[in-house]
């Protein structure tokens, strides 16, 4: 929740990719209820991608990205 927290403070947009190509916009909510429900019942987050737009919001989320 601390990292969806960070995502809503970043200005562009803060994309969730899988390994299968599918892209979720973190910022929508929406898509953050299907990353959620995806990250508790399977280990998407380990196979999946953060990808930043906004250089600038690394600052919000540099703790939670590699």
């Amino acid at each position: 929740m601390e990292f969806l927290d960070a995502v809503k403070r970043c200005r562009g947009d803060v994309l969730f990719q899988t390994t299968e190509g599918d892209s979720l916009n973190l910022k929508s909510q929406l898509s953050e209820y299907i990353f959620l429900a995806s990250a508790l019942t399977n280990d998407i987050i380990q196979r999946g991608e953060i990808i930043i737009e906004n250089p600038a919001d690394l600052d919000y989320l540099e703790k939670y990205v590699d």
